[in-house]
Formats: C-alpha cells, structure tokens, sequence
C-alpha cells in the first residue's frame, strides 16, 4: 500500500467521510478520487495541494511522500496489463451494470454477453457505471451522453471521443477483465470547503 492510500484511507476513516462526500468537495469524479485512494492513479501536483489542503495537511509534505514513491515504483500507477477477477458472474444479471477494479471499469450483461468498459465519462468524467443502461447503450448520469458498450462508439452530438472496451472474460464463475491504458482522468477545479454529510 502506498504512502498516499494509507494516508487517505485513514483521514476518510477518521473523519468519517467516503470518497463521493469528498469528491464532491474536491470538484472532481468520485471514480477519479476512488482511483488516487486505491492506488490506481497519482494526482497532479495540483490535485495533491488540494486534498492535503482539505484535509488541513501539509501540502509539501504529500507531495514530498508523492514524489518519493514515484521515483521508487514509476510503474505503481499503471493499471495492470494482465486478466484480473473482478466479480462473480452471478452479481451481473441481464441489463445490469457492476462498477469493478476500485471504480476503473464497469461490467455489463447485454443479451447474456458480458461487456468492460471505461467507468469515466470523456466528457466531464460522470461515473458510467452510475448511469442507465438500455440495450447496450448507457447513459452518463451527468449530461446524458450515450455510449455502445460493445464498441465504445459514441452516439450523441455532444459526446465525439470513444469509452475504452476491456477485454473480458469468465473462467470458472468469475469475471476477468484486462485494463489498458485508455483509463483517464479529467482534469479537477478548484475545491469548496470540506464537509461532512450527515449519517
């Protein structure tokens, strides 16, 4: 685990806060927040002032334990090249969308094949998996833009750039899926103050 996923994961334990309750905060995708705490991806040098900031921290003190870990494993924030269990077959029915790998991709079951895709919308980086599936088009939560998850395709005028497809596949009763390097993450606006939402 590194630096900054032990320190996150604690100050949200801490504080009693989950990633979307910060993410909000923060301005940016909860899918992306979700990345940075699972180790997945390393903020920008801006976004880490932002959360030390947050969180009342020393900002070049983050960016310092940032640094270090990159130097040590520049490797650490790629996602993995290789097949990873990501769910059970049956916690994907017929028409349903499951966010898996830490908020980085989706699986949905369109006609009894199943299908990965990139969790963030290109457009403004909404949550796919949070959105509504119809066929195989789903539908980003935040500015309804639509994709086919079979191809990726966008097909709406507003959204022109593509959602990554995955490689999926079943061995045994799990669901396997290989990550490729079309995971991004937008870029982030200036954060509101920290709050903590009720219960």
């Amino acid at each position: 685990m590194s630096w900054l996923t032990d320190r996150l994961t604690r100050l949200l334990a801490e504080g009693g806060l989950t990633v979307e309750v910060v993410a909000r905060q923060l301005a940016i995708e909860r899918s992306r927040l979700a990345n940075i705490v699972a180790g997945a991806a390393v903020p920008n040098e801006s976004l880490t002032r932002r959360i030390a900031r947050l969180f009342g921290e020393d900002a070049d003190e983050w960016l310092n334990h940032i640094h270090k870990r990159a130097d040590e494993t520049p490797a650490a924030a790629r996602p993995p090249t290789d097949f990873t269990k990501v769910a059970k077959v049956a916690e994907v029915p017929e028409g349903a969308m499951r966010i898996v790998f830490e908020g980085l991709a989706v699986i949905a079951r369109v006609e009894g094949q199943l299908h990965a895709f990139g969790n963030a919308c290109p457009h403004a980086g909404g949550a796919l998996g949070e959105g509504l599936l119809k066929g195989c088009v789903v539908k980003c939560p935040w500015h309804a833009g639509r994709w086919d998850v079979t191809t990726g395709k966008a097909l709406t005028l507003l959204e022109t750039a593509a959602i990554p497809i995955f490689d999926v596949r079943v061995v045994g009763d799990d669901i396997e899926i290989r990550l490729e390097d079309g995971v991004v993450a937008a870029p982030a606006s200036a954060p509101p103050n920290l709050q903590k939402t009720p219960g």
